[in-house]
């Protein structure tokens, strides 16, 4: 396994009471990602937990693993300098009313991130910058469906992934895409998108043509 291959994952995470957290199945991957069934993971590129990353490399097309990670390969210990206190006037000017339990995007020192109101008393505010399942153990329940290696399996997969109709032609370094036209609303958005996409992810891709049916 290569960076830069295509991987079709089927899984589920636990955290250490058992609780799913993430899955490719149910109402949690609709939330998650939009949609249930097989996630479309290319190696290197995007961001896995390390424990997931030292094991799929070891794994066959087909195979099933149950793995238990420590937080030092899953989500990282607990640090305390990641909880911060801030004053609630200050939110409230930019226009952000904090209720505990509300996860708000700030930009900070260390760019920008995710906190979790944990308490609110005489108007200063605790946020929790750490992961949820910081300092947790957690299992993965993973199988490992398909791995894409050539440059016209990634096409087809990745314009699968993206729900968009096309036929290709390759010439060289060159990919001539004829799309189908849809009533997709976000249609445009991917039409745009995928010539980017194409050359960042399939490096053998160095120009693209983009027509339309």
């Amino acid at each position: 396994m290569n960076k830069g291959d295509f991987l079709k994952l089927e899984y589920t995470g636990y955290d250490d009471k058992g609780n799913v957290f993430d899955s490719t199945s149910g109402e949690i991957a609709k939330k998650l990602h939009n949609k249930e069934g097989t996630l479309l993971i290319v190696f290197g590129y995007d961001k896995l937990v390390v424990g997931l990353e030292e094991v799929l490399p070891n794994m066959k097309k087909g195979e099933t693993k149950e793995i238990a990670l420590t937080p030092d390969k899953a989500f990282g210990d607990r640090l305390k300098e990641m909880v911060k206190v801030v004053s609630e006037s200050e939110l409230l000017r930019n226009n952000i009313r904090p209720e505990v339990g509300l996860t708000l995007q700030l930009e900070t020192d260390q760019g920008l991130l995710f906190g979790t109101v944990k308490s609110i008393n005489s108007g200063r505010v605790t946020l929790d910058f750490n992961h949820p399942l910081a300092g947790k153990n957690v299992r993965y329940s993973i199988k490992l469906i398909d791995v894409v290696t050539e440059k016209d399996g990634k096409l087809s997969t990745l314009l699968d992934d993206m729900q968009l109709k096309a036929k290709w032609k390759f010439t060289n370094d060159k990919v001539e895409l004829e799309l189908t036209k849809s009533d997709d609303k976000d249609y445009e958005g991917k039409k745009q998108y995928i010539s980017q996409l194409l050359k960042i992810l399939i490096p053998e891709i160095k120009d693209v043509e983009i027509k339309e049916v």
